[in-house]
């Protein structure tokens, strides 16, 4: 694996508008920022076009860059070719590209393995990477982990979003752990971490961790903090520490 930096989740930032997280970034080098685009975030879809202008040109001023918009869209939605939800994507497409963004994000929560088997919108889609984050114990069994690499191989903008806490809420011992990441390392490039750990996984945090330097292909890292107390102060010394922890040798 090669780390090709470490980012910043604007969940964890939620007392700074837009400018101001990217100003945040700046100050304190960090070379990427994740942005959080649904409603509980900066809302990105009700932003007037004056307002994304003036954001367009701050990210260029800036040091730091936009790597991916976080949107709410349920991927079964995509599959199904609900109309609502193919539009927000075309909408998020465009914000994302004025931004200067590389990828969005998308959900993975309510699935079957019958709805992934509906190719038909992954064949034609052809907008920036889609960044599936995988949020339900079934997204995690090898089945469909498997069938999410062979959808990645009809079309690869669709790539996968490992979470750390959900990943280890879902591996119920290293060893099924070791088997997941098999398959799913090679279609994925971004891994958000909630660091540090809950002491009871920081085990099966840290084996991940190593198991994913051990791939060939680049990983972006970003700090995933949410919570009452999510604000710039404590995000910057997570980050912080996460950046220490990532240089180390671990396991």
């Amino acid at each position: 694996m090669i780390c090709r930096d470490v980012g910043v989740y604007t969940i964890g930032l939620k007392d700074l508008s837009f400018t101001e997280a990217i100003e945040w970034a700046d100050i304190n080098h960090v070379p990427f920022l994740q942005v959080r685009g649904g409603v509980r975030g900066y809302n990105l879809l009700k932003v007037t076009e004056q307002q994304l202008s003036d954001w367009k040109k701050k990210v260029e001023e800036s040091a730091t860059k936009i790597q991916l918009i976080t949107t709410d869209i349920e991927m079964m939605d995509l599959l199904h070719g609900e109309t609502s939800a193919l539009k927000e994507l075309n909408k998020f497409n465009l914000i994302a590209k004025l931004l200067g963004a590389k990828a969005l994000r998308i959900l993975g929560i309510n699935h079957s393995l019958d709805s992934l088997n509906k190719f038909d919108f992954i064949k034609n889609y052809s907008g920036i990477d889609l960044e599936l984050e995988l949020h339900s114990f079934f997204l995690f069994t090898k089945e469909t982990l498997s069938t999410l690499c062979q959808i990645n191989s009809i079309n690869p903008h669709l790539k996968v979003l490992l979470d750390t806490e959900q990943l280890i809420k879902y591996s119920i011992s290293l060893n099924t752990l070791y088997q997941k990441l098999d398959i799913i390392l090679p279609i994925t490039n971004i891994v958000h971490c909630h660091y540090p750990p809950h002491i009871l996984h920081q085990q099966l945090f840290n084996c991940f961790i190593d198991k994913i330097r051990k791939h060939s292909q680049i990983v972006h890292f970003c700090l995933e903090y949410y919570g009452k107390d999510a604000f710039s102060n404590q995000s910057l010394y997570k980050y912080q520490i996460l950046c220490k922890y990532l240089q180390q040798g671990i396991c």
